[in-house]
């Protein structure tokens, strides 16, 4: 069985050292955060504390070009991570 943690505030971007700490005191369960994500630099550095990054509204209120904005700021965040 997989588990799964969904951690986030609502509209606001977290801190990343708290969520890095939730990552780590997970022992096998994968941390999905969202809150706050609406550009490439936010996606990026909650991409490097947590496994997923979620976005809610984005879409909605920032139109499609942001949403792309975000994945490439999540992608490369975990090619960086994996080239290290």
């Amino acid at each position: 069985m997989t588990l799964h943690l969904y951690f986030g505030i609502y509209g606001v971007l977290g801190v990343p050292a708290l969520v890095a700490a939730v990552r780590e005191a997970l022992s096998s369960a994968t941390l999905f955060y969202g809150g706050g994500i609406d550009e490439y630099d936010s996606a990026y550095e909650m991409a490097t504390v947590a496994d997923t990054v979620v976005v809610g509204d984005l879409v909605h209120e920032h139109g499609v070009a942001a949403l792309e904005e975000t994945v490439w700021g999540a992608h490369d965040a975990q090619q960086h991570a994996t080239s290290v």
